[in-house]
């Protein structure tokens, strides 16, 4: 019979092993969520477009599950000796490097996605709303997300839609209003996430070296739970505007996330105990 912290220990790989492989998953489902919005924005002409503008959400969340990993075998698989060692520590640098280049391309691709939100012009003849329906034209709902005008397009004309300048699609200022915020909460939340990998990147770099401790242990707790409550909004917001995906993907980061941390907690804790062993004289000694 497993011991009760076995069991705990069982409990909690079995639940952080499982966020991870939801993380897995989402890929797939950011990968059909994108294609779908490119397809409609875009009419399946995709030739004068990059790919992180096609799939910015999709790119973002593998690069971001890849250097996921890498922190959990940093800070939890890889044994102190074994990560002291200089190729152990190059190699999982260079893998950082490669995902963490990934995720700020996938920033800059939220940066385009955001200019692109504003790329609005005025429809003009209100009246040549239905032939736009006919040339593929559909009206925009949300971020990446569109409806077919229909057979009642002239009933929905008015002077204040507005018509995208480069994608097939049109909208009312309301609807293009929620496509902007969207678009920011993206940008502000991919930036969040880039301070906190430079905060968890910097404690590791620490904690390696005996110096995750005192006043930096004390501005990188305080900053990144100032990031991680940021996030949590972000979370709300997406949840309150409709776009679940994006708010069960936000959830389930902050949960991944949260297990890394307290994976760095273990770490400091373990390295605490080794010191504390050292310092402590022999038992006879004390005895003595």
């Amino acid at each position: 019979m497993l011991m009760s912290t076995d069991r705990r220990l069982f409990w909690f790989t079995l639940f952080k092993y499982t966020i991870y492989t939801l993380l897995l998953g989402n890929i797939v489902l950011f990968l059909f969520d994108d294609y779908a919005g490119a397809q409609a924005a875009y009419g399946g002409d995709f030739e004068s477009v990059s790919l992180i503008a096609l799939f910015p959400s999709t790119v973002d969340t593998a690069a971001w599950v890849v250097l996921l990993l890498l922190f959990e075998a940093e800070t939890w698989i890889i044994s102190d000796a074994t990560l002291k060692k200089r190729r152990v520590q190059y190699s999982l640098v260079a893998g950082r490097a490669v995902a963490a280049a990934v995720i700020v391309y996938a920033f800059y691709g939220y940066s385009l996605t955001l200019v692109e939100s504003y790329a609005l012009l005025p429809l003009g003849d209100i009246g040549q709303l239905c032939g736009l329906a006919a040339e593929g034209y559909q009206r925009v709902i949300a971020l990446g997300e569109f409806e077919p005008l229909g057979a009642g397009c002239a009933s929905l004309a008015d002077p204040g839609w507005l018509i995208h300048r480069d994608q097939l699609a049109v909208g009312s200022a309301a609807d293009w209003g929620l496509v902007q915020w969207l678009a920011w909460l993206d940008f502000i939340n991919a930036g969040a996430w880039l301070l906190i990998v430079v905060m968890l990147e910097a404690d590791v770099w620490l904690q390696v070296r005996g110096r995750l401790k005192g006043a930096a242990l004390l501005w990188s707790r305080y900053a990144k739970l100032l990031l991680y409550s940021l996030l949590a909004i972000a979370v709300a917001a997406w949840l309150w505007m409709g776009d679940y995906l994006s708010g069960w993907d936000g959830a389930i980061w902050l949960i991944a996330f949260v297990f890394i941390e307290m994976n760095l907690f273990q770490w400091q804790a373990e390295l605490a105990e080794q010191q504390a062993a050292k310092r402590a004289p022999p038992a006879g000694l004390a005895a003595g």
